[in-house]
């Protein structure tokens, strides 16, 4: 329990942007950075109040540091570059998507919102090249997108279901995908001007919505079936 605490808290206070004095002020200093330190070492462990004071600033239910949390298909998390996650990589960006997560869905539910993806083109078998044309245009009639260009390709995901969220990923990577629970789809995106651009984004995050939704069929270079759906 108390690992699984220490990493969880440092883990979402990091991804929300704060340093320990910003979480500090932001519990109303009701729990000094010295404390907060030793909570995110394994020294100490915090009172059930203070645990309260911490979920609450970094926007989770308290259940998130004993360990409680949604589940996140590993073996489907893949990134927008060939290149391979470390193990401590990927121990990371899970925590990392757990957070989000319980974050987005803790608001949801004091809003009393219900998300929910439903899309049928999700496991759409893909065998040739001429299936993701297919694709591609069943998913722009199913979403009403038209003919012409994408005027907002993330805000067009957000509104159909897709939680897509903005972290800083490992070097070479500008994205990656994965199913929470097994009926979220989660996009994240590390959306840094040094690192890409708009158009590179989008195409990123079409990119990685291809992965999502399609099933191909062994043999098949799925980067570039996903590059077509893409373009």
């Amino acid at each position: 329990m108390q690992n699984v605490l220490r990493i969880r808290m440092k883990t979402a206070r990091k991804v929300k942007g704060l340093s320990l004095g910003d979480l500090s002020l932001a519990v109303n200093s009701c729990v000094s950075r010295q404390a907060l330190s030793k909570y995110e070492h394994g020294v100490m462990l915090p009172s059930p109040r203070n645990l309260d004071a911490i979920a609450k600033a970094l926007g989770v239910p308290v259940a998130f540091f004993h360990g409680e949390s949604l589940g996140v298909d590993i073996p489907m998390l893949r990134t927008s570059s060939q290149r391979v996650l470390t193990a401590q990589e990927i121990t990371e960006l899970e925590v990392v998507i757990q957070y989000f997560s319980a974050r987005f869905l803790h608001r949801m539910n004091r809003l009393d919102m219900h998300p929910a993806f439903a899309c049928a083109l999700k496991g759409k078998k893909i065998e040739s090249i001429a299936d993701i044309s297919e694709a591609a245009d069943s998913l722009r009639n199913e979403w009403r997108c038209g003919d012409g260009p994408i005027a907002s390709v993330l805000r067009l995901l957000e509104r159909h279901g897709v939680w897509v969220f903005e972290y800083q990923l490992p070097e070479c990577v500008l994205g990656l995908s994965t199913w929470v629970e097994d009926k979220y789809p989660v996009i994240l995106l590390d959306t840094r001007k040094e690192k890409t651009t708009v158009e590179r984004l989008r195409f990123t995050a079409a990119h990685e919505l291809g992965h999502l939704l399609l099933d191909f069929s062994d043999g098949l270079d799925q980067e570039k079936m996903c590059t077509k759906f893409a373009g």
